[in-house]
């Protein structure tokens, strides 16, 4: 039953490994990681540990993935999504100490391979789908949801650097200064680019 439902946690996973070879690792994942709780739901939450103490970096990757895409479709989607006619109501100083939130299905994930595309073309079953080489730096992406379509987007290093500082609670001043920081221009052109960022996400 538990490798049965690993295999619905994890079924890119499994296609990529095969039957046996995924079986074979679930046993072993269960003989590290035992079931604490009679409800199976997280018994996977640890695999993409478990492959990385084996040294496949790769596979760990793509099991991280699966887990947080798995995460994504069971957390809210109520929270109102950011409008321009949200920003236009505010004025500029109460805009200078707004700070903004990520909807709940938000997951910011760094990967050191080009893990998300992979997945895909392993889900489509295309052919001749190698494993990717190591990147000579990590790539971050956005996993997120629309209804229960779950969406993948690379972030650039500015948007990656917005987003820390969203999640850390820095309001609109703070992410217009880091956007100066990280590209010398003008004040308002730093502005623009957060709003820009802001209404992109």
């Amino acid at each position: 039953r538990l490798t049965t439902h690993l295999a619905k946690q994890f079924p890119v996973l499994k296609s990529f490994l095969h039957a046996a070879a995924f079986n074979k690792l679930a046993l072993a994942y269960l003989d590290a990681y035992p079931p604490t709780h009679f409800a199976i739901r997280d018994f996977g939450d640890q695999l993409s540990v478990f492959l990385a103490s084996g040294e496949d970096a790769l596979l760990a990757e793509l099991a991280t993935l699966e887990w947080q895409l798995n995460e994504i479709i069971d957390q809210s989607a109520s929270a109102p999504l950011l409008t321009p006619l949200h920003l236009a109501h505010l004025s500029e100083d109460a805009l200078a100490q707004h700070c903004f939130h990520l909807q709940d299905y938000v997951r910011i994930v760094h990967f050191h391979y080009d893990t998300p595309p992979w997945r895909d073309a392993l889900k489509k079953k295309v052919k001749g789908v190698s494993r990717p080489p190591l990147l000579a730096s990590a790539k971050s992406y956005a996993l997120f949801r629309k209804d229960f379509q779950t969406y993948y987007r690379s972030l650039t290093p500015l948007e990656v650097c917005l987003v820390q500082a969203i999640m850390a609670g820095q309001n609109f001043t703070d992410l217009c200064a880091l956007a100066l920081t990280h590209n010398p221009i003008s004040e308002a052109d730093a502005a623009q680019q957060v709003v820009s960022c802001l209404l992109t996400w």
